[in-house]
């Protein structure tokens, strides 16, 4: 699919915004771009003598982008409340979208831990739960690099095998199978840094996290209904 065909009327909009995965999505590209703007405001601050302009400019970038990206994560929360239930419902089913059982298996069971864990982060947040919801944050995350690294592999594999018919190739199968890669591999970079299995920086967590959804509003944008072509005589 080309972005020339994207319908970008009001209609395509709604359409996309009309269910709680879209707003999701748009979500998670604002709040992980806010992280990474306020990442790279947070190294200005430390580069400049405390209270030049150069330092209140960026306090105020930081500041603001940091206050956009906590508020934007909470909500986020609430949009995602019993989400797993899709999970589940996958894996009852008799067949799976992946070639590779076991894989898929572990991918969406650790993605479902991350999100069930996630449900208990939030309550300790509100202090409804006891516990520290920082530790809950990294074990909730760990979930997430295992299906993220699980999905890279997998699709990874899938790629090569794509790549390998040459000629015989799907052209719209590589395309799709290559951003999906690319996803994956941003969404492990930043899932490893917010887990603190490997810290990397808030810029490069936040950046790739915001490419990462882009790539998923990329592909599942609405398009444009194609007209057939019109017969000649």
């Amino acid at each position: 699919m080309s972005s020339s065909s994207f319908d970008l009327s009001l209609t395509g909009l709604n359409a996309f915004l009309a269910t709680s995965v879209g707003r999701d999505k748009i979500g998670k590209f604002v709040h992980y771009g806010a992280r990474g703007i306020a990442g790279l405001a947070a190294d200005a601050m430390a580069a400049a003598p405390k209270g030049s302009p150069q330092f209140l400019r960026a306090q105020w970038v930081h500041d603001k982008a940091r206050s956009l990206f906590v508020r934007i994560m909470d909500s986020r929360r609430t949009v995602r409340w019993l989400t797993s239930l899709s999970v589940i419902i996958a894996l009852r089913k008799d067949v799976y979208p992946w070639k590779n059982r076991n894989a898929f298996i572990v991918a969406q069971v650790s993605f479902m831990f991350w999100q069930l864990v996630d449900h208990v982060r939030w309550l300790q947040q509100i202090n409804w739960l006891p516990g520290d919801q920082a530790r809950s944050k990294r074990i909730s995350f760990t979930g997430f690099v295992i299906s993220s690294l699980v999905s890279l592999w997998y699709f990874s594999g899938e790629l090569r095998d794509e790549v390998a018919k040459g000629e015989n190739s799907t052209p719209s199968k590589l395309h799709t199978l290559r951003l999906t890669v690319t996803k994956h591999f941003l969404t492990l970079i930043s899932t490893l840094h917010i887990s603190e299995i490997y810290l990397s920086h808030e810029f490069i967590c936040g950046a790739c996290g915001a490419i990462a959804s882009g790539i998923d509003i990329y592909q599942t944008f609405p398009r444009k209904a194609t007209k057939p072509e019109e017969k000649t005589a």
